[in-house]
C-alpha cells in the first residue's frame, strides 16, 4: 500500500468516525423525541451499530480494499472524539430544530389535506345523500299516494275491526301490568 493510499484511508476513516458521530446524534435526537422502551430500543440499537459497522467497512473496502490496520481504528476513534468534542452541541441543536420543523410541516400538510380534500368530499357525500334521500322520498310518495287511494275503501271497511283489536290489545297490556309476578 502506497503512502498516498494510507493517507487517503486515514482521512476517510477520520471522516467516517465524524460521520458516525453525526449518525449517533441523529439517533440520540430521535430516541429522545420518540421514547421507546424494552425490546424495540434494543433492536434499534443493534440495527444502528450493524449499519455503522457496514458503513465503515464499505468505506474501508472502497479506500484500500479492506485492509485493517491499527492506525485505521485510531483514525475512526479520533474522528468520533473530534466530532463529539467540537460539533455535537450545534449539530444536535440543528437536528432538534429540523425535527421540529418536519413535525410542524407534516402537521400543516395533514391539515391542508383535511381542509382541501377530506372536508369537500364529506360535504359532497352528505349533499349527494340528501339529494338521493329527497328523490327516494318523492318517489315513495308518488307510489304510495295512488296505492292508498286504491286501498282507501278497504281501509275504511277494516277500520272498526282494527280499532277493536287495538283497544283489546291495549286493555290486555294494562291487565298484565296490574298482575303481580
Amino acid at each position: 500500500m502506497t503512502l498516498g493510499t494510507q493517507w487517503m484511508t486515514l482521512s476517510l476513516m477520520f471522516a467516517s468516525g465524524a460521520l458516525l458521530g453525526v449518525f449517533l446524534d441523529v439517533y440520540r435526537v430521535l430516541t429522545r423525541r420518540f421514547t421507546l422502551r424494552g425490546w424495540p430500543i434494543s433492536m434499534i440499537d443493534l440495527l444502528f451499530w450493524v449499519s455503522s459497522a457496514c458503513f465503515v467497512f464499505a468505506v474501508l473496502l472502497w479506500s484500500n480494499w479492506g485492509e485493517m490496520r491499527f492506525y485505521i481504528m485510531l483514525a475512526i476513534i479520533a474522528g468520533i472524539l473530534f466530532y463529539l468534542r467540537l460539533l455535537t452541541k450545534p449539530v444536535s441543536h440543528v437536528l432538534t430544530k429540523l425535527l421540529q420543523f418536519v413535525e410542524w410541516l407534516i402537521t400543516k400538510l395533514i391539515r391542508i389535506v383535511e381542509v382541501v380534500i377530506c372536508r369537500p368530499i364529506v360535504r359532497l357525500c352528505s349533499l349527494l345523500w340528501r339529494i338521493t334521500r329527497a328523490i327516494l322520498l318523492f318517489i315513495w310518495k308518488i307510489i304510495t299516494k295512488p296505492l292508498l287511494w286504491l286501498l282507501s275503501p278497504l281501509i275504511t271497511f277494516c277500520r272498526p275491526y282494527t280499532t277493536k283489536l287495538k283497544n283489546w290489545w291495549a286493555s290486555r297490556k294494562k291487565g298484565n301490568d296490574d298482575e303481580p309476578e
